[in-house]
């Protein structure tokens, strides 16, 4: 066996100091304290006015779309919860558009959401799907706190 030498390329990484030249003092941590209050307290406005606007005990799925945008812009919930929430098979292009409901929907197509994803985390529980129910007990929290 013959080990090639034109094939191996050494890294020189220069040691540079990665400390900051900036110093921080009180006056600038009370800055940010108060940039922090101020922002929990908008997001804490976000929940309240969503949980006033909707019932996500009795929606529709558009409303529910609606109230994951709002909570996905204001920075509240991650791209992958806002993707779970706003999940519609029936617009797949694939021919065959399972429904992943697992509640019934009433004559207006609005349904109880806290009890759909509480079957969901049921029917993860039963099949074994860690990581469906992990998202899922995430999503959950998530329409419990518009409640």
């Amino acid at each position: 066996m013959r080990i090639n030498n034109d094939c191996y390329h050494q890294v020189i990484y220069d040691k540079t100091s990665s400390k900051s030249k900036e110093k921080f003092t009180v006056d600038s941590f009370s800055a940010i304290k108060k940039i922090t209050e101020k922002e929990s307290s908008n997001n804490s406005s976000v929940w309240e006015e969503l949980g006033n606007k909707f019932d996500i005990r009795n929606a529709s799925f558009e409303e529910l779309c609606d109230i994951s945008m709002t909570l996905y812009k204001a920075g509240q919930i991650s791209l992958l919860e806002h993707g779970i929430l706003t999940f519609d098979p029936s617009k797949s292009p694939q021919p065959v558009k399972p429904n992943l409901c697992l509640t019934p929907a009433n004559e207006d197509g609005r349904r109880n959401w806290i009890a759909e994803y509480e079957e969901r985390i049921n029917q993860d529980l039963k099949i074994g799907n860690i990581v469906g129910l992990n998202n899922n007990k995430k999503i959950l929290e998530i329409l419990k706190h518009l409640v």
